[in-house]
Parts: C-alpha cells; sequence; structure tokens
C-alpha cells in the first residue's frame, strides 16, 4: 500500500538529451520514432531530440514541467521524462522485460502510474523525495485474467480508472482500495482519459470481433451508467485508436492510413456525429503518443470539492525564481543593476549590492549627487561615500565656503528669461553656496 511506504528520492538511468528547440508554449505535443514534437495551432513549434526511442503514452507533468512517456526501446520499457526547463532525459523504472501499456501522473501526490500487460499488473512510483520506490515500480493491484490497458487519473477524487483489452472499466483509490467496476463492457476500451472540469471519462469503445470494425469515441458522467456517442466509424479507423488526449476545449487523437498518421480533433461541447477536424499529417514517422496542454488551474476552475488541486495552482502559474508560464527566464536575469541576486524563502528575487550602491535593485550610485559645490565623491574602507572638496568648500558633503554670505540682492530675473533646464537650475544653486534666488516675469 502507497500510505505505508517511506520515501528517499532516487533517479535511475540518468541521461542526457539533446535540445533542438526551447519550448515555451504549446496546445499538443507528439511522440514520432526519437523526438517530442510541440504544436501551437495546429502549427509545428519547436521539437527535441530523445535519446531514448519510440516514445509513447505521453503524460504532462506541469508541476515539474515535465513531459513522461513510455520508452518502446527494444520493446523493453522503462518509464522516462524529460525536463522543459533543465533539457534533461531521465528515466524513473529501470527495463525488467515489462511491456507498460498506459501511463498517469497525479500532481497532488506526485505519484506516477502505470498498467504492465505482461504482469496484468497495476503499478506506482513516487517523485515526491524521501520515497522508498523501487526502481522497477511498486505493485498496487494484480489481475488474475484480464489485461490491463490504459489509465487514467481524477486527481481531485483521489481515484485512478483504468481499461481492459478486453473488459470492463474499473477505480479504484491511490492506494488500491475501494476497487469496484465502474462499468461492463465485453468490447476493447484502448484508451481513456478523465476530464475533472467536467467529471467525464473519455475513451475509444472498440468491438474487435465485429465483422465491420466498430469503434465508437464516447464518454460517461462520474458514476453515471448514460453514455454518450460523439462518433461512430462513420469516418474509417480513426473512431479505433488508442491515442487519446483531452484539453480544455477539445478531444484529440491519431488516426492512421496506409500513407500517413494524422491527428485528429473534436470539440468537447460537439454534438454527435459532428464530423472533426483534421489538424496535421505526419508522412514520416508514425504517431506513437500524444498529449495535450490541460493546465492544471483550468481543470480546477470554479470546483469547489478539488481543494488539492487548485492549491498548486500558485505553485503553477509563476513558479519560484521564474517569470511568465512555465519559461525558462528567471526572474533574477537583469534584475540587479549592481550586485547579486538571490531568491528568498518565497521564491522572490533580492539583490545584494555592490560596494558603492544601494536601492532594491542596486540602482542607485550612492555617489550620485552627494558631494556639493564641485566636490568628488569616494568611497572610504567602510563602502561610504566622501568628499574632497573644490575651492573654499567645506563640511560633510562640501555644502559650505568659506564666506557662506548670500549676495547682496538677490539675482535679477536674468536666468527667468533663458530657456532652463534642470540641470541649469542645480548648477545655479550649487553655485551659489547651495542657495538660489530666481525671479520669475510672468
Amino acid at each position: 500500500m502507497l500510505k505505508n511506504k517511506m520515501c528517499v528520492t532516487r533517479w535511475v538511468l540518468a541521461m542526457v538529451a539533446l535540445h533542438v528547440a526551447v519550448v515555451h508554449s504549446w496546445d499538443i505535443a507528439i511522440g514520432v520514432k526519437d523526438q517530442l514534437i510541440f504544436y501551437t495551432n495546429g502549427i509545428k513549434t519547436s521539437s527535441i531530440n530523445l535519446i531514448s526511442q519510440n516514445p509513447t503514452s505521453l503524460v504532462y507533468d506541469e508541476l515539474h514541467n515535465m513531459m513522461l512517456y513510455v520508452d518502446k526501446q527494444n520493446n523493453n520499457d522503462a518509464v522516462c521524462g524529460y525536463d522543459l526547463s533543465s533539457k534533461d532525459n531521465k528515466c524513473f523504472i529501470k527495463r525488467n522485460g515489462r511491456n507498460i501499456q498506459g501511463l498517469a501522473f497525479d500532481p497532488v501526490t506526485e505519484i506516477i502510474f502505470f498498467t504492465d500487460t505482461k504482469e496484468k499488473s497495476i503499478n506506482w512510483f513516487s517523485l515526491k523525495p524521501g520515497c522508498n520506490n523501487n526502481v522497477y515500480g511498486n505493485l498496487l493491484i494484480k489481475s488474475d485474467s484480464k489485461i490491463p490497458a490504459d489509465i487514467a487519473v481524477d486527481s481531485c477524487g483521489g481515484y485512478i480508472y483504468w481499461t481492459y483489452k478486453e473488459g470492463p472499466i474499473e477505480r479504484a483509490r491511490f492506494n488500491g482500495s475501494e476497487r469496484k467496476v465502474e462499468f461492463s463492457n465485453s468490447w476493447s476500451q484502448f484508451s481513456i482519459f478523465v476530464d475533472q472540469q467536467i467529471k467525464k471519462l473519455f475513451y475509444f469503445d472498440v468491438c474487435n470481433s465485429c465483422t465491420n470494425n466498430n469503434g465508437w469515441l464516447q464518454y460517461r458522467r462520474f458514476n453515471d451508467s448514460s453514455t454518450y456517442v460523439y462518433l461512430s466509424n462513420f469516418y474509417g479507423t480513426q473512431c479505433r485508436s488508442k491515442v487519446l488526449t483531452v484539453s480544455k476545449d477539445y478531444v484529440y487523437w491519431k488516426n492512421s492510413t496506409g500513407s500517413y498518421d494524422s491527428i485528429w480533433q473534436l470539440s468537447k461541447t460537439a454534438k454527435q456525429y459532428v464530423e472533426p477536424k483534421e489538424i496535421n499529417k505526419i508522412y514520416d514517422d508514425k504517431i506513437l503518443g500524444i498529449v495535450a496542454n490541460y493546465k492544471i488551474q483550468d481543470q480546477a476552475k470554479g470546483l469547489e470539492d478539488c481543494e488539492a488541486l487548485s492549491s498548486l495552482i500558485p505553485k503553477l502559474t509563476v513558479p519560484p525564481g521564474y517569470t511568465g508560464e512555465q519559461t525558462n527566464v528567471s526572474a533574477c536575469d537583469n534584475y540587479c543593476f549592481n550586485g547579486n541576486c538571490s531568491f528568498n524563502g518565497e521564491g522572490i528575487p533580492k539583490c545584494r549590492c555592490n560596494a558603492g550602491y544601494s536601492g532594491q535593485r542596486c540602482e542607485i550610485n550612492v555617489c550620485y549627487n552627494y558631494c556639493l559645490n564641485d566636490g568628488e565623491c569616494s568611497l572610504n574602507e567602510e563602502d561610504e561615500p566622501t568628499c574632497q572638496c573644490a575651492g573654499d568648500h567645506a563640511g560633510v558633503r562640501c555644502e559650505t565656503g568659506t564666506s557662506d554670505t548670500p549676495p547682496s540682492t538677490p539675482p535679477t530675473n536674468a536666468l527667468a528669461k533663458r530657456n532652463l533646464t534642470i540641470n541649469d537650475l542645480l548648477s545655479s544653486w550649487r553655485k551659489s553656496n547651495s542657495k538660489m534666488y530666481l525671479t520669475v516675469e510672468v
């Protein structure tokens, strides 16, 4: 059981990935061969070359800004993650002759869940510091006969949902307790996605034994036996996809033809049997996985019964020490003008100023305008400003003269008849022993 486990951080099979482009914002990402490719509004924006091969079952871990995936290299699977900030590739679960089909991540508990079709099991691995993980994953649920397929997480309710290659959809608590059949079906639910915001299960329901290879894209509400069908096989094999993801507004999936793979999109509010939109075609490679950038803030928005997920939002909107939306731009970059920047315990940048500078961002030169009457400023051994006065002036700031007597008569308004600048006025003030008389005619 998860609750009985102690924790120690353990990263295994650490690898460095080749970085092709910086990932800033994206709508969806796909896995092909040895790459992750990112798209915004259907347009490719960046890509990442992986040392790993055949990345499937993509999951975005927004908490750590990391793309999780199953490495299918040589049909000997590992669970890995590409850190979009540090550009490092790490594998958390070693290869052990496994066949990992489904992958899910709960940001509240920081647990990875995955299905193993060879072992007929559901397993977990914690990313939290201090977890005493098994490097091959920790067993959660063992099935005697049925083969588990895809898996999804409901972070608000604290449940995992999983499908079988043939059979029902089941659910259980994160620790494996309260296991129950969500609904029974003798067909195959290849893929499943939990939408916590609208409390729905999205999945493909496929009849492998049917002569016309029937398939349906459909959803069910939590704790509801009614099924809503989006699409049937009216549009061909795209309704038999093993690759499915959901965003704030859309459902995405992969469709394969003889010459290319494509990504299809359908609004979550679409009516039944509305024709979907094909947004991308991939001719050179097979699409192995797909994931949408469904922000935790959007998933938890307005949900009063999802405090655990909502509590993560402040950490994600502006990560400590960073600016913008999950960018790699540190808030310390160019923050201190004349000093060194660091972060306090709340992730706020603070400056340690160089000698001779002060201010919140070390923007103030302590010698600026410190010495009056043309005095020369320098720093003493305590880095405090001192003045070497010119002419007959004296004082800490050269503010007094040997004859500190004002002019016998106030200056005429000759100065006022010129186009004066602030510098003119300050210069006149200094030359009159820090006292200036100005008459302006109106």
